[in-house]
């Protein structure tokens, strides 16, 4: 994110438009930039499909078979401290 707002700042600053380049470091055209990202750095259907399941700890599904671990107020775990009295002789 740092290196995009580096670019953007750039740009402002020279008071120029934008240019997009391959890899190789050639100015190229948007409609090329849009092809060599559909040829090159696409995610496979079946991988996002994937990666898009529910994980059933994070959601859930685990509580309804009775595996979960119960919840625990922390308040009333953590030790209080306790008043110190002296004794009057």
């Amino acid at each position: 994110m740092s290196h995009l707002a580096a670019r953007v700042i750039k740009v402002l600053q020279d008071d120029r438009p934008y240019e997009l380049w391959d890899s190789e470091g050639k100015a190229i055209s948007p409609a090329e930039a849009k092809k060599l990202i559909l040829l090159n750095f696409q995610v496979p259907e079946n991988i996002r499909r994937e990666r898009r399941r529910r994980n059933p700890v994070k959601h859930g599904s685990l509580k309804s078979q009775g595996t979960a671990l119960p919840r625990t107020n922390e308040a009333v775990v953590t030790p209080q401290p306790v008043k110190a009295t002296i004794p009057e002789n």
